[in-house]
């Protein structure tokens, strides 16, 4: 929901006003194949979370504030165990496509998993992680640029 959105954001704002964050973006990076695309920050104003493991305190969501040679408005994955980042799709229509084609092609089936408190919606195998999936696509697009 907005309200979600907006409470995680709003707790990401927290961690950025640290007195020791200039240590804490230190940690952030990207993976090969994004350098130039997304900033290596841990945490930044611009990255809006969309989707997450409900889990881990994971997102895939919208980067507003790329670096020089990114796309306003791609997918990338941040969060506490995502410091090194991916552009896991050049927008959000192209993080849909991904989406429909993995459950159409049964690559992540409706499932459901639990967050220790009750059962959640899940696409894919619940002991892997969606970001893999997404992180594949990614290889797959770095190799073939």
């Amino acid at each position: 929901s907005t309200e979600s959105i907006a409470e995680c954001w709003q707790e990401w704002a927290e961690v950025r006003s640290a007195s020791d964050i200039a240590e804490l973006q230190e940690m952030g990076g990207v993976l090969p194949g994004a350098e130039g695309r997304i900033k290596p920050l841990y945490t930044s104003p611009g990255w809006i979370p969309l989707w997450s493991d409900p889990r881990e305190p994971d997102y895939i969501g919208l980067d507003l504030d790329p670096d020089e040679h990114g796309i306003t408005g791609q997918i990338i994955n941040f969060g506490r165990n995502e410091d090194q980042h991916f552009l896991a799709a050049s927008s959000f229509s192209e993080l849909l496509t991904i989406l429909h084609d993995e459950v159409r092609t049964g690559g992540w089936r409706a499932t459901q998993i639990s967050d220790g408190t009750q059962m959640l919606p899940w696409f894919g195998d619940p002991e892997d992680h969606f970001f893999n999936a997404l992180y594949e696509r990614f290889e797959e697009r770095s190799t073939t640029d």
